[in-house]
């Protein structure tokens, strides 16, 4: 997740956020799903199309954090 940070910091453009969270998106559900297949995280009732939409939330929240965190950053606080 921090590789993604990095690489949507490094990005300008909005279709390449796009494509870079479609991608970030397939391969943390693919890991997920692989992980679930060699019986190393075991889903019981998962539906497939959950794990995409968990991933995607939790990039966007990654995201919100970040954007958060760096807006403190850069104002400082109160040993500024």
């Amino acid at each position: 997740m921090v590789l993604f940070l990095d690489y949507y910091l490094i990005t300008d453009k909005w279709y390449k956020k796009g494509f870079l969270m479609i991608l970030f998106v397939a391969i943390l559900t693919s890991v997920e799903w692989l992980n679930h297949f060699l019986g190393v995280l075991i889903h019981v009732n998962w539906q497939f199309w959950w794990s995409p939409s968990v991933w995607f939330g939790a990039l966007i929240l990654l995201i919100g954090f970040m954007k958060g965190f760096r807006i403190l950053l850069y104002k400082g606080g109160q040993y500024k």
